[in-house]
């Protein structure tokens, strides 16, 4: 596919929430909403909201939409970085995500048994 959101490294999706799982509906492609709207200068829970915003608005006027800004945010560089720690950052602010559900979850009952 040529728009949709771009494809991220896999150890991201473990950490998603049930509706950031949603951003996976659609195809991969070369350019998405996230990056049309600003690329690296988006922190990833914006970039993840742009493509769930994008995989449950699905029109060709959508489409022309995302190839237009494209073009405009790649002639002027807006959100332009080439930072591999950027990647790392990402992958931690999703486990912090993860990890604050997971220790928000109502904790399982304990049954104390009496001898």
């Amino acid at each position: 596919s040529f728009i949709g959101p771009r494809p991220w490294v896999t150890e991201y999706a473990k950490y998603f929430t049930k509706n950031q799982m949603h951003r996976l509906d659609v195809l991969p492609g070369i350019t998405g909403y996230a990056q049309a709207c600003g690329r690296n200068g988006l922190n990833i829970f914006e970039k993840i909201d742009a493509d769930i915003y994008y995989a449950s608005h699905l029109t060709l006027f959508m489409d022309i939409k995302v190839l237009y800004l494209t073009f405009v945010t790649v002639f002027s560089r807006k959100g332009y970085t080439n930072n591999k720690q950027g990647i790392y950052n990402e992958i931690d602010a999703l486990k912090q995500q993860h990890d604050k559900k997971k220790n928000n979850a109502k904790p399982k009952a304990k049954f104390n048994k009496k001898k």
